[in-house]
């Protein structure tokens, strides 16, 4: 039996998702054949009009055409960087995935540094490829992040339901903090406050926030953010 949009999937089910128009795969999905299937465990997840997804709680990165990632350059082989995005493979960036770049005006990029971009091939038998521009050739806010601020690991769901225009969270952070904050669709978050305190109170309160409800937000924040 199919499992409907709200339903708990396993590796293997086959998701019921309307396929009668364009329909998009987000994590946790694959199709084959007409067929969809789980590949992770979780909740099936649906944003109307046709995008479809898994919720799950896994921090290991299921890289997905598309996803903006926050990642970490972890060696400089030839023309090309190593980034770490929390995959079970590097992604691959060229130094030509730039705004402006070209082979007499390289990027500086080196090993350590973080970079936020887009994946532009995620099929899991080829290595994930990372773009750090849009499909206009402009950086899109993309790029290496370089001002300091703190970068944390927390769930892939939690990425993303920071990044949905319901969730609460940011705007309640808002009325407390001036922050800046980029969220990779990978689960990984940077976040920048006035000064190191600041900082350290927003990485706690985004921390304290994964696994509460929208009733006692305000509370957990003020608690989080006691020693700024």
């Amino acid at each position: 039996m199919a499992a409907k949009v709200g339903d708990f999937v396993m590796p293997g089910d086959i998701a019921c998702v309307d396929q009668s128009g364009v329909c998009l795969l987000g994590p946790g999905l694959r199709g084959k054949n007409d067929i969809i299937y789980a590949t992770i465990p979780g909740i099936l997840r649906e944003n109307k009009p046709a995008l479809y997804w898994v919720d799950s709680r896994q921090k290991r990165y299921v890289q997905a055409e598309g996803d903006r990632v926050l990642g970490v350059v972890t060696s400089k082989p030839g023309g090309n960087y190593k980034v770490d995005i929390g995959s079970h493979d590097l992604a691959v960036l060229c130094y030509l995935s730039f705004e402006g770049s070209s082979k007499k005006n390289r990027p500086n990029i080196e090993v350590g540094d973080l970079v936020y971009g887009r994946i532009s091939i995620g099929d899991n038998c080829f290595e994930p490829e990372l773009v750090c521009i849009d499909s206009t050739g402009k950086s899109g806010g993309m790029g290496v992040i370089s001002n300091g601020g703190n970068m944390i690991r927390l769930s892939v769901s939690y990425a993303r339901r920071l990044l949905s225009a319901n969730d609460k969270i940011l705007k309640t952070l808002s009325n407390t903090f001036q922050y800046e904050i980029t969220i990779g669709e990978n689960g990984w978050i940077w976040v920048k406050g006035q000064d190191v305190l600041k900082t350290l109170s927003l990485t706690r309160a985004l921390i304290a926030c994964e696994k509460t409800n929208s009733t006692n937000l305000k509370e957990i924040i003020r608690t989080a953010s006691n020693f700024r």
